[in-house]
């Protein structure tokens, strides 16, 4: 049975009244569909918005057994009310509905219009008058978003009022807009005109908007073609102003440099950026030291360097924070390259013989805190490892040195430690290879800052390396390594996903990266529809279940992964190959 009922229903620009069909509508469905009924499957019924129930459909439904209650039978009387409900004479509403764009009024419910109202004002500005042009609009407000524009129901019968203003001395034009709370035919618009408007106009643009605009467009007109010039030629980066810094601090006390950045800079601009501008070596890119720096009233090239120097003078101290924490960012101080030479000569051993290190690398990963006792232990100054204590891995510690690849850490030559404590962290963890981007981004990190020091080392060879120590560290201490933190074991149910490919004759290589590929690859083996023999069908058909079971117990990591650790790296080495192609071209 099938009942047919008027209800609201919600929908995107907001409730709406429809014609509802419940019940059992499967053997109707196509009828439903010829109609213009939609499925609305949440509440499983049919619906047609109610102003497009026509007589005939009326008709039509009931021959097709859908029943109606007597208060519920749509009324399809032609509607003949209008537009608005007018609540002033008929003579007023006539000349309201005198409208520019047919459409749209007929959507929004009331007349779209422009210029219905138009004044003059005059403003005073640093001594100076000017003649004010404003004009309103009765307009509407669009529904959807930047990309898709459509009509809005949420704003029909409410009018959106432009507010165009306009200075012909000084080829102003700007607009604003105030949307009415209230619905057309509710409220007296010329009264909402010459209070609320007229309030906005004088109060917020004539007052504080348009002021502001005429002093910055006045500001502007006063540059000298040669200064707009040379903005426009920091923008384009072919020039490169410089301006002297003193750094007070008793460890980096000193003269520096201070560059203006080309970001934003043009012949209108009204601020520029300030950043470093060191040429040592191993310095790293340049950090922007103040933001916004303002060069308004500057009309002239002298003023830009005068101006400039005020502010460097104004935000010193701010400045020269930020600037020694860049100068700590990279070993600077003749102690902190001492100290990276020493690390120098210990890396390139261990690149050497990464075996005969393992010892001395643990023993650093200890010093450094990435291998710790447990807090919940006693610990007395010169404990070794052994049975009485537990060893942890330090994970935030270990993560935080990692990720910090603008850190003082990331461009010095011991950022190796953080890097095999990063495998290490992740062998504890048992986290698997759908996370290895960071530990490809840090031998990354590392291979570039090794670079600067004169050794040239693959990231291929960095990664075995890294993996070989990362291991033998690992054994030294994996009795005792307590996890902070218990990860349920995969072992059990990869081996087992694996013996089941390896009895098939499928290749496990790259098994942790390679799930997806294999799995398809016995499915596609084991599928029983590959063969037509009853016998060897059913047994296709058990290994083909089993299969699926096995594959269900996998965690979902592992099925996600499907070699993107090999395509990374491959892809980092193509980019190395190809922008060191791009500088011997030049």
């Amino acid at each position: 049975m099938t009942n047919a009922k008027t209800e609201n229903i919600q929908g995107k620009y907001g409730p709406f009244a429809a014609l509802v069909i419940s019940g059992d509508t499967l053997a109707i469905m196509n009828q439903l569909k010829i109609m213009g009924f939609r499925w609305y499957a949440a509440k499983r019924t049919w619906w047609i918005a109610k102003k497009n129930v026509s007589e005939d459909i009326i008709n039509q439904l009931k021959q097709i057994g859908v029943t109606f209650d007597s208060q519920n039978t749509p009324d399809t009387t032609p509607n003949t009310t209008p537009l608005t409900k007018p609540t002033k004479p008929a003579e007023v509403t006539k000349k309201q509905w005198v409208t520019e764009d047919e459409d749209m009024t007929r959507w929004y419910g009331f007349p779209i219009n422009k210029a219905i109202l138009s004044y003059k004002e005059k403003i005073n500005v640093d001594n100076k008058e000017y003649d004010i042009d404003i004009t309103v609009d009765r307009s509407y407000v669009m529904g959807g978003d930047a990309y898709k524009k459509t009509k809005s129901r949420e704003y029909k019968g409410k009018p959106k009022y432009l507010i165009n203003v306009s200075i012909p001395d000084l080829n102003y034009k700007k607009s604003w807009k105030k949307v009415s709370k209230q619905l057309w035919g509710s409220y007296d618009e010329d009264e909402f005109l010459n209070t609320e408007v007229k309030d906005i106009v004088k109060k917020d643009i004539l007052e504080k908007s348009v002021p502001n605009s005429i002093r910055y467009m006045n500001d502007l007109a006063a540059r000298t073609p040669e200064y707009r010039q040379f903005l426009n030629d920091i923008g384009g980066r072919k020039i490169f102003p410089e301006f002297n810094f003193h750094i007070e601090d008793p460890e980096y006390k000193g003269d520096y440099k201070i560059l203006v950045e080309y970001v934003g800079v043009e012949e209108k601009a009204m601020y520029v950026y300030l950043k470093t501008n060191l040429k040592v070596d191993g310095a790293p890119y340049p950090k922007t030291l103040s933001y916004q720096s303002e060069i308004d009233h500057t009309y002239t090239v002298e003023d830009f360097y005068k101006k400039i120097q005020e502010n460097i003078d104004k935000e010193h101290d701010k400045i020269q924070a930020n600037y020694i924490e860049y100068l700590k960012s990279f070993p600077y101080l003749a102690s902190q390259k001492q100290d990276a030479t020493r690390s120098l000569e210990e890396m390139k051993s261990i690149l050497h013989s990464p075996q005969s290190y393992a010892g001395k690398v643990f023993e650093e990963l200890k010093n450094r805190g990435y291998i710790r006792p447990s807090k919940r232990q006693k610990q007395y100054s010169g404990l070794t490892m052994g049975d009485e204590i537990k060893w942890i891995i330090d994970s935030k510690k270990i993560v935080n040195d990692a990720y910090g690849s603008n850190s003082y850490l990331a461009n010095t030559p011991e950022y190796f430690y953080a890097v095999v404590a990063y495998y290490i962290h992740r062998v504890v963890r048992n986290i698997s290879s759908y996370t290895d981007f960071m530990l490809v981004e840090s031998m990354r990190t590392w291979r570039d800052n090794m670079k600067s020091y004169g050794i040239n080392i693959d990231l291929r060879e960095i990664e075995k390396i890294v993996e070989l120590i990362g291991k033998l560290v690992y054994r030294l201490f994996s009795k005792d390594v307590e996890q902070e933190t218990q990860q349920p074991s995969t072992t059990g149910a990869l081996k087992e996903f694996a013996d089941f490919a390896s009895k098939y004759g499928i290749s496990t290589e790259g098994l942790e990266n390679n799930v997806r590929n294999i799995y398809r690859s016995l499915a596609k083996y084991l599928h029983p529809d590959t063969v037509q023999d009853p016998i060897e069908k059913q047994e296709k058909t058990k290994a083909f279940q089993d299969l699926q079971n096995i594959y269900d117990n996998l965690p979902q990591e592992y099925k996600t992964a499907n070699n993107w650790y090999e395509r990374y790296v491959e892809s980092q080495i193509q980019k190395d190959i190809i922008v060191n192609s791009m500088r011997r071209q030049k």
